[in-house]
């Protein structure tokens, strides 16, 4: 009886342990929530019929992301690859209310092969998903980004509507 409570006692301490370090259950929400913090790859919002009725979108890309999708928008013929770890991220402005994310991770070979190894997902600004079916391989994001025509499934951004580099 007595090595039941020290056991349940040490799986508790671990717990809280786990618990105090602030371990982030959702990686890959955790990071699109500092989408701020990234690249804004366009001068003006612009619109998009893909994404919920024509809405004004921003287009975000962290460290990994920034130098092959900024190719892909001037229309590079190389340094287009995306490497595993990248994240974009679409800032859909809707009307009157927060914004709408949704995010593309390039997940490891083999996620899905057949689709660029692309995750995507309807975030909201706090990283949290939006509806747990709109995370992962979802069906609608596949459809539209593997008629792509830029490379990696990836559309780019107009050329003359880029920041200019830092």
């Amino acid at each position: 009886m007595q090595s039941t409570h020290i056991l349940a006692g040490t799986l508790i301490t671990l717990a809280s342990a786990c618990a105090s370090e602030g371990t982030d259950p959702d990686p890959i929400g955790g990071r699109a929530s500092a989408y701020l913090t990234f690249e804004l790859i366009n001068a003006r919002p612009f619109p998009t019929a893909q994404h919920q009725g024509n809405p004004l979108v921003n287009v975000w890309t962290d460290d990994l992301s920034t130098a092959p999708y900024r190719a892909l928008s001037v229309g590079a013929s190389s340094g287009r690859d995306v490497p595993e770890g990248a994240m974009i991220v679409k800032e859909m402005m809707a009307a009157g209310g927060e914004p709408v994310l949704t995010v593309m991770v390039k997940q490891p070979s083999g996620y899905d092969p057949q689709n660029g190894d692309w995750w995507y997902g309807q975030l909201d600004p706090d990283g949290s998903a939006r509806d747990p079916s709109l995370v992962g391989k979802v069906g609608f994001c596949i459809s539209c980004h593997g008629g792509a025509s830029g490379g990696d499934h990836l559309f780019g951004v107009a050329a003359d509507n880029l920041t200019p580099s830092p």
